[in-house]
């Protein structure tokens, strides 16, 4: 049976169990207290088998993969069920071997010649600290094809162990193998869903009919069912497939404290930043204080601090204030605040840059107003900050004034928790700054904009005219290296450089009359020509090597990728090199660049434009 990875969230994995019948994940087997189920209405047929132990049997009398299963069940059912469950030992006899157990099948499998069958087995693994490579042998193996967690349901409303869990397993995380989770309440779905479990099963069902089942209140799951479990699974592939799963567990974890505590947590402990995509075309929604270290969020913020550099040749910086709509210069308010600058300073304007505050991404510099998720997110509107974004703000616009020379004038166009963050940093770092002097009911009133230009005026007037470059090239530069990586921009655009079409239409760029990228509007980035791809091999990590030296039709499927950047997200701008490390190809990928080399099935790369 093969698993084929279709879209990542996280950990998540929207993927395909490739066997008689093709089944999606996450999903979900009927285990039926595990013994053989036919299927009643769910997605898997199973079987679990007794333990070694309660079979009278000990490690060293199994001589093939049919010992380890009871005589009758060889006789009768000759492996017809999608999933075999080989035992694990409780309580005594193989917990503190698991790596003997997993040796022996591994010298089975070698011993047989074993080749992968259409059906596959799933190894029972309980949690411990354990110093032994476990998960290197699971790796090797070509039968094992999953591994269920098998104590999990104990470690549900205990969210530090939980985490512990999770990330001792990350090791086999993003794999071409499966997890799954017993015993779990459909309300932890999503979440689990999220960091990576992609199957589960009904075993909770089973546990509600116990009179004295632990917790049974606090899992709020009284009136769970076959039916609403394959509802929230349904639910939890469909967010996965639209780039929302995020959405969804924090929709589940405010109706119930210990995913809420998890949801806190896991940002902080776990890297689930390289399952999310570069770019997602539904709205993301910040509602919470979770949401303000979500993967998209931070990786933002860490590529601003990283790869955004303003112009050496900048006179001066205005904050201004964030609006609804989205790109922010696209809004009245914007609009208004613009013609304000172009009237006072007129063609000393491109001196000036405009740096916009809002919560949660913190600054968005003009130029990358554009670019997901900055034009892309929406947040409640209620002129109260938290202690949480005011730190992070302050934070980001430090790191942003140590970029640039610091006798440079500021205007601070904002009110509110922004004007007090602005002023709280210019009296800790000794920088003065043009702030108003006044609350308005808002920035557009007709006083507020007279300030504002009186502003502009005591900051702007003493600076001197120069010449600069062309501001639609200032904004493909920081795009340029914001998406490929620092010194991008400048390697790009620079020659003979011709533009054509409007920012927000779409832009199309010749470097000496032949194509060089396109800009598109709608996720704020560029893609790719052949010309570009050689002029940018050297300065970005967006590298995929193929094992072939030529590209036959438009997809590069990942059993072909033999290397690819750790830093690639899914729906990154990638160039493709052959063996011998020559461009023949650039496209978009389907996966992470883990997950492209990782995986053994499945789309890698979509190519655009290839070398005939």
């Amino acid at each position: 049976m093969d698993f084929e990875v279709i879209k990542t969230e996280g950990w998540g994995k929207l993927g395909k169990l490739n066997n008689d019948v093709e089944i999606l994940t996450p999903n979900i087997i009927d285990t039926s207290l595990f013994k053989g189920s036919k299927n009643k209405g769910l997605s898997f047929e199973c079987i679990s088998y007794p333990s070694l132990q309660n079979q009278g049997k000990d490690i060293n009398s199994i001589k093939s993969f049919y010992d380890l299963f009871p005589k009758d069940f060889n006789e009768n059912h000759k492996f017809n069920f999608d999933f075999h469950i080989i035992p694990w030992d409780l309580p005594t006899i193989y917990l503190g071997n698991i790596k003997s157990y997993l040796e022996k099948i591994r010298a089975l499998e070698i011993k047989e010649n074993a080749e992968e069958p259409n059906k596959f087995f799933v190894v029972n693994i309980p949690y411990r600290k354990s110093k032994e490579n476990i998960f290197e042998l699971l790796k090797q193996s070509k039968l094992i094809k999953g591994v269920i967690l098998g104590d999990i349901s104990s470690f549900l409303t205990n969210p530090i162990n939980l985490l512990h869990y999770i990330k001792w397993v990350n090791p086999w995380a993003q794999n071409d193998k499966i997890f799954l989770a017993s015993g779990v309440p459909k309300s932890f779905i999503p979440l689990l869903s999220y960091l990576g479990i992609d199957i589960f099963d009904t075993m909770y069902l089973e546990m509600q009919s116990i009179t004295n089942f632990p917790n049974l209140e606090l899992l709020l799951e009284l009136k769970q069912s076959k039916e609403s479990i394959l509802e929230t699974i349904h639910h939890t592939q469909e967010a996965l497939r639209l780039g929302k799963l995020r959405d969804l567990v924090r929709i589940y974890a405010n109706s119930f404290p210990p995913l809420k505590t998890i949801l806190r947590l896991i940002d902080k402990e776990l890297n689930l930043e390289l399952g999310n995509a570069l770019y997602t075309s539904s709205t993301l929604y910040c509602t919470d204080e979770t949401d303000f270290t979500r993967p998209e969020v931070t990786r933002f913020r860490k590529r601003i601090k990283e790869r955004y550099f303003p112009p050496d040749y900048l006179a001066g910086i205005i904050f201004l204030p964030c609006s609804a709509k989205k790109p922010y210069s696209q809004s009245r308010s914007h609009q208004m605040f613009q013609a304000s600058i172009r009237k006072r300073i007129k063609r000393k304007r491109h001196l000036i840059h405009e740096v916009i505050i809002t919560s949660p991404l913190g600054i968005v510099p003009r130029e990358l107003e554009y670019t997901f998720p900055a034009a892309h997110y929406d947040i409640p509107v209620t002129g109260d900050w938290s202690e949480i974004e005011r730190n992070l703000l302050k934070e980001d616009i430090t790191n942003f004034l140590g970029k640039i020379n610091p006798n440079l004038p500021i205007v601070g166009y904002v009110e509110g928790p922004e004007k007090e963050v602005l002023d709280s940093i210019s009296k800790k770092v000794n920088r003065p700054m043009y702030l108003v002097s006044e609350d308005y009911k808002s920035l557009t009133s007709k006083g507020a904009l007279s300030e504002f230009s009186t502003l502009l005026a005591d900051a702007f007037e003493n600076i001197s005219l120069i010449k600069v470059e062309d501001q639609t090239i200032r904004f493909l530069k920081a795009i340029a290296d914001f998406q490929f990586g620092k010194g991008v921009g400048k390697q790009l655009f620079s020659g003979n450089i011709n533009i054509f079409g409007r920012k927000e239409l779409g832009l199309r760029v010749k470097r000496n009359e032949e194509h060089l990228v396109t800009f598109n509007p709608v996720n704020g980035f560029l893609t790719l020509s052949l010309q570009a791809a050689n002029l940018i091999l050297d300065k970005t990590p967006n590298i995929v090597v193929f094992d072939g030296e030529k590209i036959i039709g438009s997809t590069i499927f990942s059993k072909g990728i033999i290397e690819a950047n750790s830093e690639i997200r899914s729906g990154d701008e990638v160039i493709v090199l052959n063996s011998n490390r020559q461009i023949i190809g650039v496209g978009t990928s389907y996966l992470a660049g883990d997950l492209l080399v990782r995986m053994k099935k499945g789309k890698g790369i979509s190519i655009r434009k290839k070398v005939k």
